[in-house]
């Protein structure tokens, strides 16, 4: 019965018209009404405001380093600053990002730029590089050629189109499944095979086999009930497939049919099992072989598919819901063969639709739109010349196909081996502040010392970037290529990586991220620390000729806060190889409960955004804990250099989070992981004497806190 409540659901919801729905969103940025009250505190008790909101303070508020440390520090800055329609809010972050993606831009359209090194210091073989440059200007340049994907329409689709509308039995669907990616551009399965490490052995790569890739509303959830972001999906969806089908020749019925078909089926697979049940598989881990897996089956080609995957040699396959395997197999018959087709049809438009003409293009740009109630920015800029125009060739196209050669490319062009090993030192010091913490911590048990010290010694380090990336060598675009036959080449190069990789260990350079984004990271799978080439693009965060004061405040505490989230609530949670599991001694964990709740009780207390809800203090717990956790660190090694300047660090560390945002997004942002910035600074800096004796800092001042009070967890 609630699979029928369902199948009426979506059907209704296919049948609905599209109107409206791309124009959800309207730029108000121009007339934004002012939600702050002039010099308003956070609360009548405290001095603090939350001066990061646009109309929070203005040139002639007053401020004191002994009340707001804050807002005293980044006035200027505050004040100075405009917004404007593009940018909602502005800080060190995003300054960074804007100053990485000039230099990816020069890349991608092999333009001169005076910052880039004369030559490749890193070491990778030039032919290498060169080739890969090769390949980034190719592929940007055919995306960037809107005259030629204007002319060839949506044309590329239909070859993809009439191999799927020729399947005439199970059988022909079977081929279909293991057919190249010419003949089958979507990756997306009925049951999605991967290589990756697991969370039992996260050391070692191991062939992953889970229920259905890819779901055309993108969660099973909206398939029990159709809610807005739902309905906004199936909307899209419907706009997307009629506007690219109907230039191809098909009928809007036919075309409703192949929506309605396909959701049918998905549905049917969402029964069957979706998802990963990570405590069933982590508590009762077992791997087939594939003999095993052929059992299990049915009349489902899942061998089939590992073959065209080069993946029938490996002597294990770990099998994350073999009951939806064997449901699958069951029903993979003749009888729902039209499903399967609409299934396919469906996604191969989603997917090659982005790489089509321009209105396909800013159809599926707009669901950026419809989600994030902002305009899209193909839709903000009516011409195709500007920085916008480059960044969606940049981020939609060259990011999404080949991040690794741009990162190759990009790491040559603009990094050395004495910053990595500058940093790679630096993080070496704090890991032995960190254990120097440790070790004085009385709160904490000598076996829960003895633990943590052996993960912190576990811990894998990754900086910039890695000793080598993929050779692409094998990959060639022809001059008559389209750009769906570039990406259809891309995805084949990527499978043999992934072939490649089955059985080996781990490798944990930069496994979650390409090197060239704006982050630095804690792995907690991999107990791993990631400091990625992107976060340093323009010198804000590391320059190599800054005073150890202003290194240690920026990129050191957020190297520490990196090393700490090993040792929040939810590093606890993974032992020193990374697997899910139990690791602190019991008396250890016993004192540590108290302490974190202390925290996120006090966080609790916080509305930090006037008019806004209250801080979730387990939401920002494991964040405001790193914060602390990092600047301790370099408070210890600050003790280690006569006459550090604490004023120069505390003021550094306090520039590093200065922030103007518009209400919204500062609403948006009280809602994060992470406390928003004004947060960071004051409610970390209060914890710790050397900030209170810096400024004579006393009982009264708003940037004091008794020491019983305060909650640092280390």
């Amino acid at each position: 019965m609630r699979k029928q409540t369902r199948f009426i659901a979506i059907g209704l919801a296919v049948s609905l018209v599209f109107s409206g729905c791309g124009s959800m969103s309207s730029d108000t940025s121009q007339n934004r009404e002012i939600r702050v009250r002039l010099n308003e505190t956070i609360d009548v008790d405290s001095k603090w405001i939350n001066s990061s909101i646009e109309g929070a303070i203005d040139e002639n508020t007053e401020t004191n380093l002994k009340d707001d440390f804050y807002t005293a520090v980044n006035k200027d800055f505050i004040v100075s600053t405009t917004l404007d329609s593009e940018h909602e809010a502005q800080n060190f972050l995003m300054s960074n990002n804007d100053s990485l993606n000039k230099r990816l831009r020069s890349i991608i359209f092999d333009t001169e730029d005076p910052e880039a090194l004369e030559k490749n210091v890193i070491g990778y073989p030039q032919d290498e590089v060169d080739h890969d440059e090769e390949l980034v200007v190719a592929f940007s340049k055919k995306a960037a050629d809107w005259e030629e994907r204007n002319a060839l329409g949506v044309e590329p689709l239909r070859p993809y189109i009439e191999r799927i509308e020729a399947i005439d039995s199970i059988d022909k669907m079977s081929e279909y499944l293991v057919s190249p990616y010419s003949e089958k551009f979507t990756s997306d399965q009925f049951v999605e095979v991967k290589v990756s490490n697991t969370l039992n052995d996260p050391a070692n790569e191991h062939v992953v086999i889970n229920t259905i890739e890819a779901l055309a509303l993108r969660d099973e959830d909206k398939y029990y009930k159709l809610k807005n972001e739902g309905r906004i999906y199936v909307n899209y969806n419907k706009k997307l497939v009629r506007n690219v089908l109907e230039k191809l020749g098909y009928s809007e019925s036919w075309i409703d049919k192949t929506l309605s078909d396909c959701y049918k089926l998905e549905c049917r697979l969402v029964d069957l099992g979706y998802g990963t049940n990570l405590k069933d598989f982590t508590d009762n881990e077992k791997y087939y072989s594939l003999d095993e897996i052929k059992a299990m089956q049915g009349n489902y080609p899942l061998d089939q598919i590992i073959d065209r995957m080069s993946l029938s040699d490996v002597g294990k396959y770990a099998v994350y819901r073999p009951d939806y395997v064997e449901k699958l197999g069951k029903i993979y018959s003749d009888k729902y063969l039209d499903e399967m087709k609409a299934y396919y049809i469906v996604h191969n438009t989603i997917n090659i639709a982005p790489l089509l003409d321009r209105e396909s293009y800013d159809t599926v740009a707009s669901i950026r739109e419809m989600l994030s109630k902002k305009k899209s920015d193909s839709e903000k800029n009516d011409t195709s010349t500007g920085d916008k125009e480059l960044d969606i060739i940049l981020n939609d196209f060259v990011i999404s196909y080949l991040s690794e050669p741009l990162d190759c490319v990009y790491v040559s062009r603009y990094c050395t081996p004495e910053c990595k090993a500058l940093i790679e030192e630096q993080i070496d010091d704090t890991m032995g502040a960190f254990a120097e913490i440790i070790d004085e911590e009385e709160w904490l048990p000598d076996e829960g010392k003895q633990a943590i010290k052996e993960k912190l010694e576990n811990i894998r380090v990754s900086v910039m970037y890695p000793d080598h990336y993929k050779d692409y060598s094998e990959l060639n675009f022809d001059d008559n290529d389209s750009l769906v036959d570039m990406a259809t080449k891309i995805k084949q190069q990527k499978l043999k990586f992934t072939s490649q990789k089955a059985e080996k260990p781990h490798d944990v350079q930069f496994s979650e991220y390409s090197t060239t984004v704006v982050n630095a990271y804690y792995m907690p799978s991999e107990n791993s620390i990631n400091v990625l080439c992107g976060i340093l693009a323009d010198g804000e965060l590391f320059n190599i000729n800054d005073p150890v004061e202003v290194r240690y405040a920026k990129l050191g505490t957020v190297i520490g806060h990196e090393i700490t989230h090993g040792f929040d609530d939810n590093g606890m949670k993974y032992d020193k190889n990374g697997k899910m599991k139990k690791w602190m001694p019991v008396s250890a964990s016993l004192v540590f409960i108290p302490r974190n709740s202390k925290l996120t009780t006090y966080y609790s207390t916080l509305v930090p955004v006037p008019g806004a809800q209250k801080l979730k203090g387990n939401t920002v717990g494991g964040e405001a804990t790193a914060d602390m956790g990092g600047l301790k660190c370099m408070l210890k090694l600050a003790e280690k250099i006569p006459d550090f300047d604490y004023d120069l660090f505390f003021r550094s560390y306090a520039e590093m989070w200065k922030c103007k945002a518009t209400y919204e997004n500062e609403v948006a942002q009280n809602k994060d992981v992470h406390p928003v910035n004004m947060l960071r600074v004051n409610v970390t800096l209060q914890q710790f004497d050397e900030f209170i004796e810096t400024y004579g800092i006393t009982e009264g001042d708003g940037m004091y806190l008794d020491k019983d009070k305060r909650i640092a967890v280390w």
